[in-house]
C-alpha cells in the first residue's frame, strides 16, 4: 500500500482512488474516524520513504504538515500562498484553535523545515528557493504573531 496524506473532505475518497492511507494526527480524528493511520505526539514521524509527517498545531488543536522529499510541503490549511497579498500567509480568519500557537507554529517550522513547494488545501501553491522560503516562514512567523484573534469567517480569507 502506498503512503500518501489526504485531507479531511475529500480525504477517503482520494485515499482509495490513489491506493493511499489515510492520515491524520490522534487530536483531529473525531473529523476523519475512518483514517487508516494515527500520528500520535507532537515529533516529526516519519510516514513513508522521503515523508515526514510534522504536527503543526493552531489552525486546529492538532495540524500537520506533510513534507516530501525535503521540497513539497503539503500545508493544509495551515498555510498558503495569497495571490492578494503576494507572499505566505495564514488563513487567520479561519482558526479553530488559536493563532498564537498558528504563529508559533509557522515560527518553529521556519527553523526546523525545508522545502521549495507550499501546496495548501485551499488557496494557491507556491515554489521558491528553500532558502528564500524560509524567509518568507519566518516573516510570516512574525507577522502572524500580531494578528488578534477573530471569529471564524471564511470570506476573509486572503486568498
Amino acid at each position: 500500500m502506498r503512503t500518501g496524506s489526504c485531507y479531511v473532505t475529500h480525504g477517503r475518497k482520494y485515499a482509495d482512488a490513489f491506493g493511499a492511507r489515510l492520515w491524520i494526527h490522534e487530536g483531529d480524528l473525531r473529523s476523519r474516524p475512518d483514517a487508516d493511520s494515527v500520528i500520535r505526539g507532537q515529533d516529526p514521524i516519519e510516514i513513508g520513504p522521503g515523508v515526514m509527517a510534522h504536527p503543526f498545531p493552531g489552525h486546529t488543536k492538532c495540524s500537520t504538515l506533510f513534507i516530501a522529499d525535503k521540497k513539497f510541503c503539503f500545508s493544509g490549511d495551515a498555510v498558503f500562498s495569497s495571490r492578494s497579498e503576494q507572499d505566505l500567509e495564514v488563513p487567520d480568519s479561519v482558526v479553530y484553535d488559536s493563532i498564537k500557537t498558528l504563529a508559533e507554529s509557522v515560527a518553529r517550522g521556519a527553523e526546523e523545515l525545508t522545502f521549495e513547494w507550499v501546496l495548501p488545501g485551499h488557496g494557491s501553491y507556491h515554489r521558491l528557493p528553500a532558502d528564500e522560503m524560509r524567509q518568507r516562514m519566518r516573516a510570516l512567523g512574525q507577522r502572524a504573531a500580531t494578528y488578534p484573534v477573530r471569529e471564524v469567517d471564511y470570506g476573509k480569507v486572503r486568498y
